[in-house]
């Protein structure tokens, strides 16, 4: 069997492979996954095409700490995999082998943030029927009808791309004065191309120049009637703001067509755009030409506002993602003390007097301390807390601490299912335990419990060594897509309000 390379992809990144083979009766053939290894997040598509976004996880030693060649080392992936093609009218069919290399650019998810242009509904009427008009856009032309990723439907309009996908709470302490309600204009049309390292148009994009009013405006100016600071909203603004505040590697993760040389021998950059329609190569000034001559829907009049901002993956909200610490000197006779967080179980706080570790109980099994959450001020006040200390928790020692030792406490984040030490095949906890010293290991499988547990997972260095491993997240769905409501209406308003919901409804702080 005859085989072929694809070339290299990295990791978080949008394919654009393709396979194609030719019939000797010229009649036209349908492509499937035959057998084989496709990077994580591709697949075969009937057209030939190769779909999907890579993964951001790769092999990795070590949780990616381990290093060779002082660094030099990397591990790139080769993926083979065979594709059958047939005749879906003739049972005729042949098999080829092809090769992907994915390559890590970095071990993090990349997320894209973007606006969607969200016009009143006479409006957003006649764009969706100027979209699917079919004797301008000719379905035939359509490059990746039924890839997600080439789609336009949804009126999204990129605003950054190549951001480490956050924490929720993160991006939005991101949302800085800058973020309220901005308008935007359509304006021309025009096309972009991407190519491949050959120079050759991998597909055409038709897309309208967006104008921004304020574009080019400072982030602040100052009121020239009582000399406040008045922080400017404009997308260039926004993205200076989201940049400094998150892990972002813009150009690296823009749209291929946006990094390629256009008819001018440069590169767009980013460009503030609304996609119109992908097409095969070769058929975006026919396009073009018919939207400029054959159709008469005024888009230069229609004004979209935008009022929040969209990211399509995130780590979602974390519990405990830090350790909260309280710290106090004991007097000798007290025994409560508040907690500033809320907390349920003894086990769930780490507790030391003067440096060392105190355990949830002591020799006999008996309770060291106890800890129980504050529901309502009246047992505050009975605890003597703070009233700003609601929903905290009161931990309780059976012995007051000495008098003058430093006391301290610090939750411990919340696991699920993690173990603290390395574990081989769940042992019966009814039997003495395989015990190894640095002089030698002794095992009797009559004495000891030396039996195969099936299911029962095996973990390494506490879990350090991963593979392919998924960790537990909150708030994330399939599709992931967030929204985020701007902080406020308008450059004199003071809200604060983020929502993933439809129907928002804003409330004055």
């Amino acid at each position: 069997m005859s085989h072929i390379s694809l070339g290299s992809i990295s990791n978080n990144k949008n394919s654009l492979f393709r396979v194609s083979a030719v019939s000797d009766a010229g009649v036209q053939l349908e492509y499937s996954y035959y057998s084989g290894k496709l990077p994580p997040g591709l697949s075969v598509h009937p057209s030939g095409e190769i779909f999907g976004i890579t993964k951001h996880h790769m092999f990795e030693l070590d949780q990616n700490t381990t290093y060779f060649d002082n660094q030099s080392t990397t591990f790139d992936q080769l993926h083979t995999f065979v594709v059958k093609a047939t005749n879906k009218d003739r049972p005729v069919t042949s098999t080829h082998e092809y090769s992907i290399t994915e390559r890590r650019l970095n071990t993090n998810q990349i997320a894209n943030i973007y606006a969607k242009i969200s016009p009143d509904k006479a409006t957003k009427n006649a764009f969706d029927r100027f979209v699917a008009d079919t004797k301008i856009f000719d379905p035939d032309i359509l490059y990746r009808m039924s890839d997600l990723n080439f789609q336009t439907g949804s009126r999204n309009v990129l605003i950054l791309s190549g951001v480490e996908a956050p924490y929720l709470a993160d991006l939005q302490d991101a949302f800085g004065r800058n973020f309220y309600n901005l308008k935007l204009k359509i304006s021309n049309f025009a096309v972009g191309k991407a190519r491949d390292p050959k120079g050759n148009v991998i597909y055409e994009v038709v897309y309208a120049e967006l104008i921004d009013a304020y574009g080019t405006s400072p982030a602040t100016v100052q009121d020239k009637i009582n000399g406040s600071l008045l922080y400017i909203a404009s997308i260039n603004n926004i993205k200076n703001s989201l940049k400094e505040n998150l892990n972002v590697s813009e150009f690296e993760y823009l749209p291929h067509w946006m990094k390629s040389n256009q008819s001018n021998q440069l590169a767009t950059g980013y460009k503030l755009i609304l996609p119109i329609r992908y097409v095969q190569p070769g058929q975006a000034d026919r396009v073009l030409f018919k939207l400029e001559n054959e159709q008469n829907f005024d888009l230069g009049s229609v004004f979209f506002q935008i009022d929040r901002l969209y990211i399509d993956k995130h780590k979602g909200t974390t519990i405990d993602e830090t350790r909260t610490t309280a710290t106090f000197v004991a007097d000798g006779n007290t025994t409560s003390y508040i907690l500033p967080q809320r907390v349920t179980l003894p086990k769930h706080v780490q507790v030391t007097i003067d440096g060392v570790s105190m355990n949830t109980v002591d020799n006999n099994g008996n309770p060291n301390y106890t800890v129980e959450p504050i529901n309502d001020s009246s047992e505050q006040d009975s605890a003597g807390a703070d009233s700003t200390a609601l929903y905290s928790s009161i931990l309780t020692f059976t012995i007051a601490p000495k008098s003058g030792s430093t006391i301290t406490f610090q939750r411990k984040k919340t696991t699920f299912g993690v173990n603290d030490y390395v574990t081989f095949d769940k042992p019966d906890e009814a039997l003495p335990k395989i015990t190894a010293d640095t002089i030698d290991i002794s095992a009797d499988a009559d004495l000891y419990d030396t039996s195969y547990y099936g299911g029962v997972e095996t973990t390494f260095d506490g879990q350090g060594t991963t593979f392919f491993s998924q960790i537990i997240t909150f708030d994330q769905k399939t599709p992931e897509d967030t929204q985020l409501l701007f902080a406020r209406e308008n450059v004199m308003e003071g809200i604060n309000n983020t929502s993933k919901h439809r129907d928002l409804i804003r409330k004055a702080s």
